[in-house]
């Protein structure tokens, strides 16, 4: 149930825990935002608010003493506020308008401060908030703050009422943003904080809250300034009551010594029910860092990382740590000054339990000697700025900035796998991911920082052809643009961070220009003011250039409807409604579109006109299988349409619960659980997982299997069985060389599993780049995996091995000169198809996933020889073809024709999904089978060739057959029986 909300989180929860204590009563906080007229100038200074907050750069480990955290620097934290912007804007920049209402009436008075959201960081996790101004609302209830375009938090406060918070962006070129706040009487939320399956009270929790402010763009865990998070202590019995809370969805997480952080996200505000937090005990481990000569390592900085779990400690005079953890598996390392280690295995502990004796003996450290370059013209970039994270983790692992000559150094590294990221101002960011080191080696690294470029186009009517003025234009660069991972993510200096893209406002031409966007492909989207959904293109980001996307805009209606328990229960979290394309739409329009019910249950989406499945859905059961409800609606441009979707009750059945463990014992959190061929899950922080129901509605006999990493472990479970263990076996190791007709100096290794039908899946930790010609990797799936090595000088091998739990294996690959060949995806008409999926051989798909708005693609790396090409666009058209490419021979394929979607023989085109509902059809393919039997969108099976529909994965498998034969199905519609049948494709 619980996500970190990082190390600077830690202090700060301590000391409001500290604080707390002292002061007896719990504050809830507000802020105290700078007195100013309505027409305000930007913040230079900020009063701390009464709660505080962890400064920018306060750092707090958890460790052996850790529990102990250092009283000045807790008060310190306390006492700090976020800093204002180092250059705040003007009057010439635009403004923010924020509107601030009650009861629909203006509301002079309300103090209202507007916080810039800068990049994330990777070491934390937590946004780079600062203060870009505050005011006071006047007699119409707006202030007027001096802003630049970005991402922003305004926050309203007024007495007795609950402060106001929205999240928004202020687009390019746009000289004012309207911000509307509702103030509302506050709210409270009462609950307890636990331990054990007695419900053990864990006393004087602190405890924090953060509000979820944007439902469109869900994120790993809620973010805002500290001083915007509500604290509270529980008391001696772990009781706590927070009040003054404004209504929607918070995430609650609570903190205390001896005990791992507990947390559940999306709780409603205002709750009927107490909200229980569950603690586990905390674990340690203990043990003792060796010299390379086996003499104490005093002073050797000790970490623990397990995703985004980490713990530090400082070993004593006599080399002894100890290290508070959460229960989970852990890698160990550690370092002093020019040595490091890191212990071969992992170490698994479960609550409450010690781990002892663990050794970790240092020897040469390693180090990453790096050049940063222009990748036009390989001038140096001096002042560029590197970090350096754990690999796919957090917690800063080093440091650097460029010099002159455009070179830096990161010593001291113990061995392991890193992310590298670099920023330079006037310059896309970079990521190289999966950077390993080992034991004393030198690792050699050029990073070519790329320019950036800019996208413009017209966004028309669809219906009318003319000009869209006012429409918002945003662009999602979500990676890939060169080897070694992630460019782009919006890291440059003052721009938005990775979940916040930057946005403009068509003029009244239509047009648009959104300008320093880090090259490599971007999903640029469209849409209406107040619309939902849009329109979106794949483009091509160039350095230095400018793109082209033209969007159309359909007419538009609204979807609205309330969301209710069908036992006429108050909801308990706060229901999530999305909508869903018929056409299969994901790729298309940009997105699933989602809406936050209010605490009544009400929600509003507005939407392109088209044919809809609007579903809604809680995250109330952590584990569990979500309650669900689906409907149809078919959205009239101008209209509203009304679906209200009614919910079932929090789950108390369960269908099936079970555990995941480490090998050592300890639970596994984060593991991925596959039920049979469908149904797939993480665990939560207790390694459990469940789903809702009846047992009778899962197949009889299920295969289930789970995955961590290279751990993986597989039961099968009987019928009438509800519950199961599963025990994770250890990974393998692998061990490699790359061969070449010359020397190899470097390269990238990646290791994916080979699924039934023998084709590749990647697993993203297993992506790593290495120096030199041999390559060592742990945790790896102890089954038949495949080895592909790339290199940067344009050379590719691949390779099989099988590997065996607990084992090391051996691969040798043999390096070939690579070849590329690219394509066009076109319609039958001619026309270029954007957003098709394009998968050579089997693997992941290209770089960005989708063909540009022009239909090109390209294929790199490719070994001379055959290969398969397969071209997927929603919804439901797929093409497969071979090809051939020769060493040294670039391919043109040319156009790639994609007729209309067909349905795949043996099927009637049609997909069903299990919800609240039963068996109901969320997908019927445009003049398939299953459409021209008059099967409908909506409609709920009762039985299939009479055979009852009491599961979706046993009526799927029923629906589909011989080719060319029949299937009947019986359905309920609005309440009617209907008999239906249709020909299987063939």
């Amino acid at each position: 149930m619980r996500k970190l909300i990082g190390v600077a989180l830690a202090a700060l929860a301590i000391s409001a825990l500290i604080y707390f204590f002292r002061g007896g009563e719990a504050e809830v906080g507000g802020v105290q935002a700078a007195s100013a007229p309505s027409e305000v100038t930007p913040l230079q200074a900020r009063s701390a608010p009464p709660m505080g907050g962890v400064r920018a750069g306060a750092v707090v480990t958890r460790g052996s003493t850790a529990a102990a955290v250092d009283a000045a620097a807790a008060e310190e934290a306390r006492h700090a506020g976020t800093p204002p912007l180092e250059i705040p804007a003007t009057e010439k920049d635009g403004f923010a308008e924020i509107e601030v209402k009650s009861a629909g009436q203006p509301f002079a008075g309300a103090q209202v401060t507007l916080y810039w959201r800068g990049a994330r960081d990777r070491a934390t996790g937590l946004s780079g908030w600062r203060v870009a101004g505050a005011g006071t609302t006047g007699a119409d209830g707006v202030v007027r703050i001096p802003a630049r375009a970005g991402a922003y938090l305004a926050s309203a406060h007024a007495e007795h009422y609950a402060p106001e918070r929205r999240e928004f962006v202020r687009p390019q070129a746009q000289h004012a943003t309207r911000v509307a706040l509702e103030l509302r009487p506050g709210l409270s939320l009462s609950g307890r904080t636990v331990t054990g399956s007695a419900e053990e009270a864990v006393p004087l929790a602190a405890i924090v809250l953060t509000q979820t402010l944007r439902p469109q763009r869900r994120e790993r865990r809620a973010d805002s300034p500290p001083e915007e998070q509500p604290r509270a202590t529980a008391d001696t019995r772990g009781h706590f009551h927070v009040e003054g809370l404004a209504p929607g969805s918070w995430r609650v997480e609570a903190q205390a010594t001896g005990y791992a952080n507990a947390a559940v996200a999306n709780v409603a505000v205002p709750r009927a029910s107490e909200l229980v937090l569950m603690m586990q005990a905390a674990g340690y481990i203990e043990g003792t860092v060796l010299t390379a000569e086996g003499k104490p390592a005093a002073g050797a900085q000790v970490a623990a990382s397990s995703g985004p779990a980490r713990a530090t400690a400082v070993a004593s005079d006599k080399g002894a740590f100890s290290l508070e953890v959460e229960p989970r598996a852990y890698k160990l390392s550690a370092a002093r000054g020019q040595e490091a280690g890191t212990l071969e295995r992992s170490v698994s502990v479960a609550a409450g339990a010690t781990e002892r004796n663990v050794t970790i003996q240092l020897g040469p450290g390693s180090s990453i000697d790096g050049t940063v370059v222009n990748a036009a013209g390989g001038t140096p970039v001096p002042g560029a700025q590197i970090a350096l994270t754990p690999n796919r983790g957090e917690g800063a692992a080093g440091a650097a900035t460029s010099d002159q000559s455009g070179a830096f150094t990161l010593e001291g590294l113990a061995p392991g796998s890193y992310d590298l990221s670099t920023t330079a101002a006037g310059f896309s960011a970079d990521t190289r991911r999966g950077i390993t080191v080992l034991q004393g080696q030198h690792f050699p690294l050029r990073i070519e920082l790329q320019g950036v470029g800019s996208v413009e186009g017209i966004v028309r009517s669809a219906v009318t052809s003319t000009s869209v003025a006012g429409a918002h234009v945003t662009a999602t660069q979500p990676g890939a643009g060169g080897q070694g991972g992630m460019r782009g993510g919006f890291l440059l200096q003052g721009a938005l961070p990775p979940s916040v893209p930057p946005e403009v406002v068509t003029d009244a031409a239509g047009h648009y220009r959104l300008d320093n966007l880090p090259a490599g492909r971007a999903l640029v989207q469209a849409r209406r003011d107040g619309s939902d959904l849009g329109d979106s293109q794949s483009v091509e980001i160039i350095a230095s250039g400018a793109a082209r996307a033209d969007f159309s805009l359909h007419d538009e209606g609204v979807v609205t409807g309330r969301v209710t328990r069908k036992s006429g229960g108050p909801l308990t979290s706060v229901a999530h409604v999305r909508a869903l394309a018929s056409g299969g739409g994901f790729m298309m329009g940009g997105g699933m579109p989602v809406s936050d019910a209010d605490p009544s249950g009400a929600y509003r989406l507005v939407l392109p006109a088209g044919t809809y499945n609007v579903i809604a859905s809680t995250d109330s059961t952590p584990g569990f299988a979500v309650p669900r409800s689906r409907n149809v609606a078919v959205v009239t441009a101008g209209q509203t349409t009304n679906k209200d979707l009614a919910l079932d009750d929090d789950p108390t059945d369960v269908g099936l619960s079970g555990i995941v463990l480490e090998p050592g014992g300890a639970p596994s959190p984060g593991a991925m659980v596959r039920i049979g061929g469908g149904a797939r899950m993480l665990t939560d922080d207790q390694g459990a997982f469940q789903i809702a129901g009846l047992r009778s509605t899962l197949p009889s006999t299920l295969d289930v299997s789970a995955s961590n990493g290279g751990r993986t472990g597989h039961v099968t479970v009987g019928p009438e069985q509800t519950k199961v263990t599963l025990q994770l076996q250890p990974g393998a190791k692998l061990r490699g060389h790359a061969a070449g007709s010359t020397p190899v100096q470097g390269f990238r290794v990646t290791i994916s599993q080979l699924n039934s039908s023998g084709g590749p899946m990647r697993m993203p930790n297993q992506d790593l780049e290495f120096a030199g010609d041999h390559f060592e990797v742990d945790d790896v799936p102890p089954e038949q995996v495949a080895v592909s090595i790339s290199t940067r000088d344009g050379r590719a091998g691949q390779a099989t091995a099988a590997l065996s739990s607990g084992q090391v294996g051996e691969v040798s690959v043999q390096l070939k000169d690579v070849v590329s060949a690219a394509g066009r995806v076109v319609a039958l008409d001619g026309t270029p198809i954007s957003g098709a999926r394009v998968i050579a051989d089997g693997g992941p798909p290209l770089p960005g996933g989708v063909t540009t708005a022009d239909g090109r693609f390209t294929l790199s790396n490719l070994l001379p020889g055959a290969h398969t090409l397969d071209i997927y666009q929603p919804p439901g058209t797929h093409k497969s073809q071979a090809f051939t490419v020769t060493a040294g021979q670039p391919l043109d394929l040319g156009e790639i024709q994609l007729g209309p979607p067909r349905a795949a023989p043996g099927t009637i085109g049609a997909s069903v999904r299990q919800d609240g509902n039963g068996v109901t059809v969320t997908y019927v393919l445009p003049a398939g089978p299953a459409d021209q039997a008059g099967l409908q969108l909506g409609d709920q099976l009762v039985t299939v060739d009479g055979a009852p529909a009491t599961n979706a994965s046993d009526t799927g498998a029923r629906l589909r057959g011989v080719p060319g034969t029949q299937v009947t199905i019986a359905v309920r519609r609005a309440g009617n029986a209907t008999v239906i049948v249709a020909t299987r494709a063939q």
